[in-house]
């Protein structure tokens, strides 16, 4: 435990989520105060509606929230104060959003492919897994230990909707999906702080500002990081814009200005301060990461694809361990498999790639309209056709013990 009194910050109790203290102001300074309060903060603005929702016969405001996100604050008849509110910050476009890095940043994602899905499934989740506290919304919504091909294929539809051009203009499918994700984080808030299982002294508020940036993080230096490691390259201006694609995300997502980086430079700043002031992974965060590493599993028919998929995992866990560090994987429990060492000839492969369609004129844009046609494949295949609408749950369904 650290000997800076913990959870104190200008008067604000924090929570003992927040350690290492001694540690993280060696390396940080006085950023550490200013961060820990943002595990103390919530939404306001999706959070009063939420409320405002729980008082309204069950869909009665939601039909407001869906005419405002398909035809306009302005269509809705007497809309209700704590929606309107929201909407004019949505619908306010901050002066630093620049639509067509937007477009530039969301065609890098979609050029990586299968790459992206990868980076996605075996370097963010598994970081965004790490955090004790983090994954209690998951598991108290049973979301991730019941469902993990569901949950993986759901982030991924978010993410294709994020990055496909104009996404994130105010009627994309990007931006009301984005939304919609707002809404759900603020109605399990809201459950969960109802729980008398919920330790806000121990924890914070639930889905804290201080998580929905390690989460952006996740998307955008997380991911570019982790494909540069085997082979990947991406201009100053390519990374420069997935950063901005993320940051404009985040501000949709309710993130608050201070905490969403527009730099990759202050993304690794703020994501090492996030690692050194968390505790390390409990049964919760392996078993749910596990759970990530195995959705192969899940397609598996036959006792020949069982057996391939079985392959698949092991090779998932060495990649993981390869993007995350093997202390980070050996506190997930991640096995050493020694199919990590494929990772060499994809390296060499990825890099080969990466050389022709830099040097090759028109190899860029077919790489970025089959890298789009994977991502589409992808989610038809493990969508079945149902999906996903992120709706708003009526109630929390487990328990945890972090």
């Amino acid at each position: 435990m650290s000997a800076i009194a913990p959870g104190t910050s200008a008067g604000l109790q924090l929570p003992a989520r927040y350690t290492n203290l001694d540690h993280a102001k060696s390396a940080h300074g006085s950023r550490i105060h200013t961060f820990g309060p943002a595990l103390m903060q919530g939404d306001p603005l999706a959070d009063a509606l939420v409320e405002y929702f729980a008082s309204r016969p069950l869909g009665g405001g939601r039909k407001q929230l869906e005419q405002a996100l398909n035809h306009g604050i302005e269509s809705v008849r007497n809309p209700h104060p704590t929606l309107a509110a929201l909407f004019a910050q949505l619908d306010h476009i901050p002066v630093w959003v620049d639509f067509a890095q937007l477009d530039l940043g969301g065609s890098v994602y979609l050029r990586l492919g299968p790459l992206g899905q990868l980076a996605l499934g075996c370097a963010a989740l598994p970081l965004a897994y790490g955090s004790p506290v983090g994954v209690v919304p998951l598991v108290f919504t049973g979301r991730l230990t019941q469902r993990a091909f569901r949950r993986l294929i759901e982030t991924t539809q978010f993410v294709f909707m994020t990055c496909k051009p104009g996404g994130l203009l105010r009627y994309g499918e990007g931006f009301k999906t984005t939304v919609r994700v707002r809404l759900m984080h603020a109605q399990i808030r809201r459950l969960l702080r109802q729980s008398p299982k919920w330790d806000t002294q121990a924890w914070g508020v639930p889905i804290p500002q201080a998580d929905l940036a390690g989460t952006n993080l996740s998307f955008s230096v997380v991911v570019l990081e982790s494909l540069r490691r085997i082979g990947c390259s991406f201009s100053a201006r390519e990374s420069e814009a997935v950063m901005h694609l993320w940051r404009y995300s985040g501000y949709l997502i309710g993130l608050e200005p201070q905490l969403a980086c527009a730099t990759e430079a202050e993304a690794l700043r703020l994501g090492d301060l996030i690692a050194m002031t968390q505790a390390p992974p409990n049964a919760d965060c392996v078993a749910l990461t596990q759970a990530l590493m195995n959705v192969t599993m899940h397609m598996a028919q036959t006792p020949a694809q069982r057996k391939m998929a079985q392959q698949w995992c092991k090779f998932l866990n060495g990649l993981t361990r390869y993007f995350i560090g093997h202390e980070r994987a050996d506190a997930l429990q991640l096995p050493m498999t020694r199919l990590r060492y494929a990772l060499y000839p994809v390296r060499l492969g990825v890099m080969a790639c990466e050389t022709l369609r830099r040097l090759v004129p028109g190899l860029n844009g077919l790489a970025i309209r089959l890298g789009a046609r994977a991502w589409s494949t992808s989610l038809e295949i493990g969508l079945s056709g149902v999906k996903a609408t992120f709706e708003l749950p009526e109630h929390p369904a487990a328990r945890s013990n972090p």
